[in-house]
């Protein structure tokens, strides 16, 4: 729900730097825009805000949202497409989610405690690795060829 909330408070913003390649988030929505330091204001930093604000009023707020969500859908898959806490893990793993970590570039990281503090999450918490270094083709091949075959006997364990 954060990026719905996001192009609300900047409906000027065009959809792809919220929902398309990750490093689109580094850039700058508007030079009218400030951050509490008085950058320029980028798409990832709205998010972080935004993440930021939810949990001051309860660590699980996100947690409940999604919770609602699963009580109310009739859906046999959901996917949540971000988990980026230790408890949102451990939310998703005790619901029987079958959970993968993408591992992405250096170099589009922030420092920001939403993007660091899912490196402590143990590796054997994940059922699968992805590594965001190909082309969108060459990922979407690879997750044809071996994704599909994991979440199968995932949910053939169950």
């Amino acid at each position: 729900p954060l990026k719905a909330m996001a192009q609300l408070l900047f409906p000027e913003t065009e959809s792809e730097h919220w929902y398309g390649p990750s490093y689109l988030r580094n850039e700058i929505i508007s030079t009218n825009y400030h951050d509490g330091s008085e950058n320029p204001l980028t798409y990832r930093q709205v998010l972080i805000d935004i993440g930021r604000m939810a949990r001051s009023y309860d660590s699980d707020r996100l947690l409940g949202v999604l919770g609602h969500r699963l009580s109310q859908s009739r859906k046999d898959l959901f996917i949540v497409s971000d988990c980026r806490y230790a408890n949102e893990c451990e939310f998703l793993l005790n619901k029987g989610f079958f959970v993968i970590k993408i591992h992405r570039a250096e170099s589009l990281q922030s420092q920001d405690r939403s993007e660091t503090e899912q490196d402590g999450i143990p590796i054997d918490n994940f059922h699968y690795h992805l590594y965001n270094d190909a082309t969108l083709k060459e990922l979407k091949r690879k997750l044809a060829e071996d994704l599909y075959e994991r979440i199968k006997s995932f949910s053939l364990e169950r």
